[in-house]
């Protein structure tokens, strides 16, 4: 009898290890597939996600880009206008009259309330589209590079007349021979793009050429707030590397 029941548990420990040993066959391959699955999954959604922001970030760049380059073909038309080298050269009060409806026929068209600016080669505004103080922009570093002929974007600046935010976008205004005698420029309340931005992504922003974060869909920046540098960012560095390569 003892021998039967030492033989019966022997016998039953054998079925208990082959059931243990099916069942763990049987369970690391679910629990490999299950993995399998989950990291598949889960980096589908991260390519997914990926994809999803790319796709922002293009759309945005587009409208974005769509409005400079639009921009500068309304400035450039008016600064290569006869009239308006006539009327840099001359200072002619006849031909004031037609720059200025000229200026704001164009900037109509935007339908928005930034101002385009004419300005003689020293700096000193000749016309505004809303009529208000003329002033000196000489140290503004957009008016000097496009009187060295160059079109181009400025750093976030504050605007003396609204003390709002601004970027200005400028073209050099060339008489008949190729030599610059002014600039036209217009300005850009970055409010616009914050409402851009915010109606077509959860976060996203907007960096000037110098690194300073202009714009942010998730809030407004006013002149007051302490300004932001992502300079030595991902976002800076990495431009800066591609630019040097």
């Amino acid at each position: 009898m003892k021998s039967n029941r030492k033989s019966f548990f022997r016998i039953n420990s054998v079925k208990t290890k082959l059931v243990a040993i099916m069942l763990l066959v049987a369970m690391i391959p679910l629990a490999i597939a299950i993995m399998i699955n989950y990291t598949s999954s889960k980096s589908k959604a991260k390519l997914d996600a990926e994809k999803a922001l790319i796709t922002e970030n293009e759309f945005l760049e587009s409208e974005i880009n769509k409005i400079f380059k639009n921009s500068v073909i309304a400035l450039e038309s008016v600064a290569s206008s006869s009239t308006t080298i006539n009327y840099c050269m001359s200072r002619s009060p006849e031909l004031k009259d037609l720059v200025r409806k000229h200026m704001l026929s164009v900037n109509e068209s935007f339908g928005d309330d930034n101002v385009m600016v004419l300005s003689n080669r020293k700096g000193k505004m000749l016309l505004r589209t809303d009529d208000s103080a003329l002033s000196d922009i000489s140290k503004r570093e957009y008016f000097q590079t496009a009187m060295q002929g160059e079109v181009n974007v400025s750093a976030i600046i504050v605007s003396n007349s609204t003390h709002e935010r601004d970027i200005c976008i400028a073209v050099p205004v060339k008489d008949y021979t190729g030599r610059v005698i002014g600039t036209l420029h217009r300005s850009y309340n970055l409010n616009a793009f914050h409402d851009l931005l915010e109606k077509n992504a959860n976060e996203a922003m907007i960096l000037d050429n110098e690194g300073t974060l202009a714009v942010h869909s998730q809030y407004k920046i006013t002149a007051d707030d302490e300004p932001v540098s992502y300079y030595e960012s991902f976002y800076m560095t990495s431009s800066r590397l591609m630019m040097n390569l």
